[in-house]
């Protein structure tokens, strides 16, 4: 079979251990909450493009690769990645708590500003008012709908 057929396997982790110690720890949580802008804890959880600076948002998704290590497509298969998100959210939420006025209007000036990954192909900066289609799930929604766990279509916050 080729393409999109059926391709029945067993599930597989491929759990690499240097890559969680090195970004799945206290030290790395508080570098992320101690960045001094949102440019700062872009590259702090993002890592540098093309190098082995991952950052813990791409750490987890290696952590989790699966098929066959490292492949960011396949980690939402393993239950484990929705966890993973779930400390990236409550990490950023609570960044943006320890300076609400500035942090949840503040989309940065860097690569991580841009309406592509790191502005490749080249793009317009996002702006608070860009309109995200999120389909079936909640359709239409400006960014700065979204920038608040307490307000507009979202309830929550972590303690």
């Amino acid at each position: 079979m080729g393409g999109l057929g059926e391709n029945p396997r067993p599930f597989k982790r491929d759990v690499g251990p240097g890559v969680n110690m090195r970004y799945a720890n206290y030290t790395t949580v508080r570098n992320l909450l101690r960045a001094p802008d949102v440019d700062a804890f872009r590259l702090v959880s993002e890592g540098i493009k093309e190098t082995a600076e991952i950052g813990p948002h791409g750490g987890g998704h290696y952590v989790m690769g699966g098929d066959p290590g490292g492949d960011v497509f396949t980690s939402p298969n393993d239950p484990a990645f929705f966890v993973h998100h779930g400390q990236m959210d409550r990490v950023w939420a609570l960044w943006q708590e320890m300076d609400p006025a500035a942090r949840h209007s503040d989309l940065g000036s860097g690569l991580y500003a841009h309406q592509t990954w790191w502005n490749a192909p080249p793009s317009a900066l996002t702006s608070m008012g860009e309109v995200l289609d999120l389909g079936y799930a909640a359709g239409n929604i400006t960014i700065k709908e979204v920038m608040d766990t307490t307000k507009g279509p979202f309830c929550y916050f972590y303690q």
